[in-house]
């Protein structure tokens, strides 16, 4: 009597471990996402299509709602400068150059060597930002007045680092319009010179389509054959 209980309780065992393991829900795996060096998952509710004779490198994600562009390479859209961006390319050096000729400190002869020290917002009514930057010319320290592109007033910035990668999200300020985006580059500089950045453009800035592009920047990474 007692073997036979043991075969039912194991029957019984069995039976519910079956059953619970019909029950519980198959999650789909997201689709992972390949675009030149870079991977990444295609975010719940989104359809995937490859441009025509871009090897893989370009596409679209869209439903009835948004669509969103991406590529990868030395050519795809560039997205505005952050500040940080504007001064590291030296667009401040004309300015400085002015100063020190004004002031009679450089007359003239090969180009001076200029150093930025510093940089700082000014805010006042001016119709463009507007930046102090700091700079030094042999023993003179001095501030000169730079002032950012007009386009870049109408935008909003978020840069960091992650995953060995260089992260920006742009978007349109409140009651602007312009088109939001992601644009992601390798800081190994032989991997970003030779492969070029990754970027996902949206024609505008609605909420739903940020919402999207961070989660794409979230799990955008660079394919571990490369690292």
């Amino acid at each position: 009597m007692l073997i036979f209980i043991k075969k039912i309780a194991a029957i019984l065992i069995i039976a519910l471990w079956g059953y619970q393991h019909r029950s519980a829900p198959v999650q789909p795996r997201q689709q992972i996402i390949s675009a030149g060096i870079y991977e990444f998952r295609l975010p719940d509710g989104l359809s995937h299509s490859r441009a025509r004779g871009s090897d893989g490198q370009a596409g679209c994600l869209y439903n009835d709602s948004l669509v969103i562009y991406y590529g990868c390479g030395p050519y795809v859209s560039d997205l505005p400068e952050t500040p940080s961006e504007f001064f590291a390319s030296n667009e401040w050096y004309g300015n400085a150059l002015n100063h020190i000729i004004s002031k009679g400190l450089f007359s003239g002869g090969p180009r001076p060597d200029i150093q930025l020290l510093d940089y700082y917002p000014v805010y006042n009514d001016c119709k463009r930002p507007q930046y102090i930057v700091v700079c030094r010319y042999n023993e003179t320290v001095f501030e000169v007045p730079v002032q950012l592109p007009e386009h870049m007033r109408d935008y909003i910035f978020r840069a960091d680092t992650m995953h060995r990668q260089y992260r920006k999200l742009v978007f349109p300020k409140e009651g602007t319009e312009g088109r939001c985006g992601i644009w992601i580059d390798p800081q190994d500089s032989l991997l970003s010179e030779t492969y070029g950045p990754l970027s996902f453009i949206a024609p505008d800035g609605r909420t739903s389509q940020r919402k999207v592009l961070l989660q794409l920047m979230g799990s955008v990474r660079i394919k571990s054959v490369y690292l």
